[in-house]
């Protein structure tokens, strides 16, 4: 894999003051599989430019894995995200992807993410209370779920929107031949750290393509084709190796989450004065 980027540090986006954790008594602690869940943007669908006053396309992955699923398609856990007060999405299952919405770079947004289908956005105590701030960057996902010391959290995690050499018309002749060094590039493949484990390895076809740990992500184009992807902690597999098609011109990224032990649920609230924020208006629905 020829390029490996080391993106933003997750806490970069969170703003507002110090995440402080509590654990409802007698929530009985669990172990569950760590899972991977994929999530395929076509390149051409995200902005590449920051433009003054543009607004960043917002992705929510569902990665609290509370009840012991071990596929993304398995559902569980459902939960109620709401934005400033009011919901934005009332049944969210472990493993969906909602999104994008486009909210204006340097909003202040506060989200609360509720145990349970349909919770009345106020009416009970959320698993999670945070603040964040848009940054300016094209594209960026929240994924929610257990950080390594069990809080459950929103981790952002900025999305490589850089086009490959391969799906850039401007770089290709009449004949759709690369110019330049000749390489082939035609998609983006992407890893994320987000689950409660220490450093893991990620192998793509057999060789290891970096080291991770929670929060961190890497990026690297290659070719479309189905390529085996592994994730080791400590030598020992613990995703895969699975097999994952790369569509062309796509960014397919592999969020790892699971592997608590965590008392469910565990409530995140943020502390201290919010930074001015622009305006945000009409906050259009996610869409699984």
């Amino acid at each position: 894999m020829k390029r490996l980027i080391g993106l933003l540090a997750a806490t970069a986006l969170l703003t507002g003051g110090a995440l402080v954790g509590s654990t409802s008594a007698g929530a009985a602690a669990t172990t569950t599989p760590v899972v991977p869940i994929i999530q395929n943007i076509p390149i051409g669908s995200l902005p590449v430019l920051v433009p003054v006053g543009a607004s960043a396309a917002v992705y929510a992955i569902h990665g609290l894995n509370l009840d012991g699923q071990d596929a993304q398609s398995d559902g569980g856990t459902p939960v109620t995200v709401c934005a400033d007060g009011a919901t934005l999405i009332g049944d969210f299952q472990f493993g969906d992807i909602g999104g994008p919405v486009p909210l204006p770079y340097g909003a202040d947004v506060n989200i609360a993410v509720y145990l349970g289908a349909n919770v009345p956005c106020g009416s009970a105590t959320p698993a999670i209370d945070q603040d964040i701030t848009v940054p300016a960057v094209p594209a960026v996902a929240l994924v929610a779920t257990a950080g390594p010391d069990g809080v459950l959290t929103l981790l952002p995690v900025v999305l490589d929107t850089d086009v490959p050499f391969r799906c850039d018309s401007s770089q290709l002749d009449s004949l759709n031949t690369p110019q330049g060094n000749g390489e082939n590039y035609e998609s983006r493949l992407g890893a994320v750290h987000a689950a409660a484990a220490p450093e893991v390895a990620v192998s793509v076809d057999g060789t290891t393509a970096g080291e991770l740990v929670f929060g961190e992500s890497l990026f690297a184009d290659v070719p479309a084709n189905t390529y085996s992807v592994e994730v080791t902690l400590g030598g020992t597999p613990i995703v895969g190796p699975a097999d994952i098609d790369i569509p062309e011109c796509t960014l397919t990224v592999v969020y790892v989450v699971g592997n608590q032990p965590v008392a469910a649920p565990v409530t995140t609230t943020t502390t201290g004065p919010a930074p001015a924020a622009a305006a945000v208006t009409a906050r259009p629905a996610f869409t699984g």
